[in-house]
C-alpha cells in the first residue's frame, strides 16, 4: 500500500495503457521513501471519490460498515441488508499527499519511448510535504516532458498550472446552453460556468443569450438565423464565432468578448523588418517580433453585425487581434469599431500560425503593419 511506512519501490507498467485507481474514502498518503512508477504508452489515472459523491456498495460479513480498509458512521447506510450508501464528507478523497519529502509519484513514458499520454479521469489535488498544493485538472495531456513528471516535484506543479488539456468538445445542448436548436435563455446561472471544459455552442434556430457571463475553456460558437447580444459575455482562452446575424441595436443588447487569460497562449506579434550595413559594406534584413499584448477572437465565416446604433457592420472570416483589449469589449458597439484607425490598428489575417501575414486596419482599410499569430486553441 502506498501508505506503507517502510522504503518500497512499486513499479507498474504496461506496454499500451495502464489504468492506475484509487477509489478509497480517504486521501492516498505516501509516507517516507515510497516510491510509485508508472509506465506506458497511456497512463490513466482516476483519483477519488471526490467530495459529496455517494458510494453504494455490497455489505462485506466480517466488516458490514468498512468501506476499503476505512470504517464507517452507520448512520450513512441505506436501509436494504444487502447494500450500503455513504457521502464522502472528507475534502481529501481526490487528493495524493506526499507526507514525506522522500516519497514520490511518477508518470513516465514506457521504456525505450519517448513521449506517452496521460489521461485524468477526474479533478485531484497534490499536495507535497511542504504544504504547497495544486489541482490535476481531468482531461488528456499529451506533452508531457520525455523523462516523466513526479507529481510531488516543483515541475510538475509548473505543468499542470499552465497546460491545458485536450478535452472533447462538449455539445452545449448537454450543459442547457441550447435547447431543440435554439439557445436556451432560461438556464441555469450555475451551467454557465463551465471554466474547465471546450464548449461546442451550436444554435442552428438562433435566439437571445442569457445575460450573463458563458465561461469555459475555450467556446466555438456557430449560430443560424438572429441572435440577440443581451449583453451577454463569452469568456474563454479562446472564443470563435461563426453567426448569421448578431444583432446588438437597442439599449442593453450588447455582446461582451473576454479572451485576455488566454493571452499567453494566443499571442500576437508584430514583425518588423530593419535592413543593417556589416562591416564589410554588405547589407542583411533582420526580422524582429514583437509581442503585442491584447485580445483574439476568431471568426468562422462572414458574419453581419447590427451594432447598437442601427447601422450595419461585416466582419469576414479570419483572426481578428485587438491591443491592450485586456477585458471584456463590445462587438457590438460602434464605438468600440469606431476608435481603431490608421494610427491605432486592430490586427486581421485570414489564416493564423503563417509567417509575415498581411494585416489590415479594417476600419479605413488601410494596409499598416504585418503581424504572426499563435493559437493554442485554433
Amino acid at each position: 500500500m502506498p501508505t506503507a511506512s517502510n522504503k518500497s519501490y512499486i513499479d507498474l507498467y504496461a506496454g499500451t495503457e495502464f489504468n492506475y485507481l484509487w477509489y478509497n474514502v480517504n486521501q492516498m498518503d505516501l509516507n517516507s521513501n515510497v516510491n510509485i512508477n508508472i509506465r506506458s504508452r497511456s497512463v490513466v489515472l482516476s483519483i477519488g471519490p471526490e467530495q459529496g459523491e455517494e458510494l453504494y456498495y455490497n455489505r462485506n460479513k466480517m466488516y458490514p460498515y468498512n468501506f476499503n480498509q476505512t470504517n464507517l458512521p452507520t448512520s450513512d447506510f441505506a436501509t436494504d441488508s444487502g447494500t450500503k450508501k455513504t457521502t464522502i464528507t472528507s475534502s481529501g478523497a481526490n487528493k495524493i499527499k506526499q507526507n514525506d519529502a522522500t516519497a514520490s509519484f511518477n508518470v513516465m513514458p514506457y521504456w525505450g519511448e519517448s513521449s506517452f499520454t496521460l489521461t485524468v479521469i477526474n479533478d485531484f489535488t497534490v499536495e507535497t510535504a511542504n504544504g504547497t498544493t495544486y489541482t490535476v485538472k481531468a482531461g488528456k495531456y499529451t506533452d508531457i516532458p520525455k523523462e516523466g513528471l513526479n507529481l510531488f516535484d516543483d515541475n510538475a506543479k509548473d505543468y499542470f498550472d499552465s497546460h491545458s488539456t485536450e478535452q472533447e468538445d462538449s455539445d452545449s445542448s448537454g450543459i442547457d446552453w441550447v435547447q431543440s436548436g435554439t439557445i436556451n435563455t432560461s438556464v441555469a446561472d450555475s451551467k454557465l460556468n463551465q471554466s474547465s471544459s471546450v464548449i461546442k455552442f451550436e444554435a442552428s434556430n438562433g435566439g437571445t443569450l442569457k445575460n450573463g457571463a458563458y465561461t469555459a475553456k475555450a467556446i466555438y460558437c456557430d449560430f443560424g438565423n438572429t441572435v440577440k447580444g443581451n449583453n451577454a459575455t463569452l469568456k474563454g482562452d479562446a472564443i470563435s464565432i461563426g453567426a448569421n446575424k448578431l444583432d446588438g441595436s437597442g439599449a442593453n443588447n450588447g455582446l461582451f468578448i473576454n479572451t485576455y487569460g488566454g493571452y499567453s497562449d494566443s499571442i500576437c506579434e508584430l514583425i518588423t523588418k530593419t535592413t543593417i550595413t556589416k562591416t564589410d559594406g554588405t547589407t542583411e534584413i533582420q526580422t524582429n517580433k514583437t509581442p503585442v499584448d491584447g485580445s483574439l477572437l476568431h471568426i468562422t465565416r462572414d458574419t453581419e453585425l447590427v451594432l447598437d446604433d442601427g447601422l450595419t457592420y461585416s466582419l469576414n472570416e479570419g483572426y481578428y487581434y485587438f491591443p491592450e483589449e485586456k477585458s471584456d469589449f463590445n462587438i457590438l458597439s460602434s464605438a468600440f469599431w469606431q476608435k481603431w484607425t490608421a494610427t491605432n490598428p486592430y490586427y486581421y489575417a485570414k489564416e493564423i500560425n503563417k509567417d509575415d501575414t498581411i494585416s489590415y486596419s479594417i476600419h479605413n482599410d488601410l494596409k499598416t503593419d504585418k503581424v504572426s499569430f499563435e493559437g493554442k486553441y485554433f
